[in-house]
């Protein structure tokens, strides 16, 4: 059976990406499932990369999104091909359900195919996710037990002095920033609560108490033996 791609409501510049997948999505019809679908990917996304003009690594993305939606996911495949979505609501289906199993895959993607009217990518991706917990609930306690054993805090320098901190229990801890920053603001402080939250959280880490000034420097002078021997 040959695989094609429907482009009706594709952007313009993925024409050329259907028609290149277009024969490169029939030989998945027939893999043996003891076959990993990467396997043979990587002659596909340098075509896809040749023909649309972008980076391997971008264009890897795109045949594992084809991939999933032609062999796993047919009712998001048949809104992308309605306009109902773009691709990039697509993703957001595709990507939470990369940790399931083709069945369980096709199961959500049935779940969540009448939702996806009027919803952005944030929101759809929210859905899927509760739907793969519903789907997979002891795989998704599994997934989170591991990532509770790889955590850590990351430091993310953004632009014009900005930075971003994600920790494991970011839920709490916004929850307790966010209980202070109301505080101060029912109290009568004129930041707004975005300025107020930012602060806190500085503060809390900083000094260990909301609504003090805590930006601390620890100043360390070196001098050498003979001039505090005074002998120099």
């Amino acid at each position: 059976m040959r695989l094609t791609l429907s482009v009706r409501g594709f952007p313009v510049e993925l024409l050329a990406w259907g028609k290149i997948l277009s024969s490169a999505l029939s030989s998945w019809s027939g893999r043996s499932p003891r076959i990993p679908a990467r396997v043979g990917m990587l002659p596909m996304a340098s075509e896809v990369a040749l023909g649309l003009a972008i980076s391997e690594n971008s264009a890897r993305i795109k045949v594992g999104l084809a991939r999933d939606l032609v062999t796993r996911l047919p009712e998001t495949l048949g809104a992308l091909s309605r306009g109902t979505i773009d691709l990039y609501k697509a993703s957001k289906i595709s990507e939470p359900t990369a940790v399931l199993s083709d069945s369980r895959a096709r199961e959500v993607d049935a779940l969540v195919s009448g939702r996806l009217v009027g919803r952005g990518p944030a929101s759809i991706r929210r859905m899927v996710n509760r739907a793969v917990q519903k789907v997979d609930p002891e795989g998704a306690a599994a997934r989170a037990e591991a990532r509770r054993r790889e955590r850590r805090v990351e430091l993310r320098h953004g632009d014009d002095a900005m930075a971003t901190l994600t920790a494991e229990v970011a839920s709490a801890a916004y929850a307790r920033i966010d209980r202070c920053a109301r505080a101060l603001r029912n109290a009568g402080d004129g930041r707004t609560m975005d300025q107020l939250r930012a602060d806190v959280f500085a503060d809390l880490l900083l000094s260990g108490t909301p609504g003090e000034a805590s930006v601390r420097a620890e100043v360390f002078v070196y001098i050498d033996v003979a001039t505090l021997m005074a002998v120099s």
